[in-house]
C-alpha cells in the first residue's frame, strides 16, 4: 500500500510540474504559435529608432539684424525682459526648460527665418554631350554582348561595335572644337575689356613673370 501511495504522488507531482507543463503547452495546437511565432522583429525598437527619439528636430535659422542696428537690440532686449518676467513662473526647472523656447518663437515671429541657400544647378547638357553619353553606353553594352555571343554571332556584334566607335569619335571631336571655340571667344572678350592686364593674367597664371616686370619690382623693394 505504501508503494502505490508513493508512485501514485510521484505521478501526481509529475503531472503539476512546471516542465511537464511547459511540454504540454508547446505540444498544444492552441498554444504552439505563442512558441513558433514570437515577437516580430520589426516591432522592437533598434538603436536608430531611440537615437531619433531622443535627438530634437532641429530648428529653422533666425534671419537675425545687423549688429550695428543697436535700436532694435535694445528694443529687443526688453520686450524679452518683460515677457520672460510674465511667463517664467515656478520652479527653476520649469524656468530653464521652456527659457529657451521663448526667446526662439519671440525672434522668430519677430525677425523671420533665414531662407535658404539655393543649391547650385549643374550644368545642363547639351544634345550632342547626351548623344555622347549614351553612344558610350552603347558601346560598352555591344562589348559585354560580344564577349558572351557565340562564333557566329561575334562579327555582327563586332560591326556594330565599330560604327558605334566611329560615330562617338565623330562626336567627341565635334564637342571639343567646340570648347576651344568657345574659350577662345571669351579669352578674346577679356582682352578686349582690358588689353594690358590680360597678359599679365596669363602669365601670372602659368607661374611666368616677364624680365621686365622682376626689374622694375627688385627697383621699388
Amino acid at each position: 500500500m505504501r508503494q502505490e501511495g508513493n508512485k501514485a504522488r510521484l505521478s501526481t507531482t509529475a503531472l503539476t510540474s512546471p516542465l511537464l507543463q511547459m511540454v504540454k503547452c508547446h505540444q498544444n495546437p492552441l498554444t504552439q504559435t505563442h512558441w513558433l511565432n514570437p515577437q516580430p522583429e520589426e516591432m522592437i525598437p533598434t538603436t536608430e529608432d531611440r537615437r531619433k527619439e531622443k535627438e530634437p528636430g532641429r530648428k529653422n535659422n533666425i534671419l537675425w539684424p545687423k549688429a550695428k542696428d543697436s535700436d532694435i537690440w535694445s528694443k529687443l532686449d526688453d520686450d524679452l525682459a518683460t515677457t520672460l518676467k510674465n511667463v517664467l513662473k515656478g520652479k527653476v526647472e520649469n524656468k530653464v526648460n521652456i527659457f529657451s523656447e521663448i526667446i526662439y518663437d519671440e525672434c522668430l515671429g519677430r525677425f523671420g527665418q533665414k531662407e535658404k541657400k539655393k543649391e547650385h544647378l549643374s550644368k545642363a547638357m547639351s544634345r550632342r554631350e547626351k548623344e555622347i553619353l549614351q553612344l558610350v553606353k552603347e558601346r560598352r553594352a555591344l562589348r559585354k554582348a560580344w564577349r558572351k555571343a557565340e562564333a557566329n554571332e561575334k562579327e555582327g556584334l563586332q560591326a556594330l561595335w565599330d560604327e558605334v566607335k566611329c560615330h562617338l569619335s565623330s562626336l567627341r571631336r565635334a564637342e571639343r572644337i567646340r570648347k576651344r571655340r568657345k574659350r577662345k571667344e571669351s579669352q578674346r572678350a577679356r582682352f578686349l575689356k582690358d588689353p594690358f592686364k590680360w597678359p599679365e593674367a596669363c602669365w601670372r597664371r602659368k607661374g611666368v613673370v616677364p624680365w621686365s616686370w622682376q626689374r622694375k619690382t627688385s627697383r621699388s623693394t
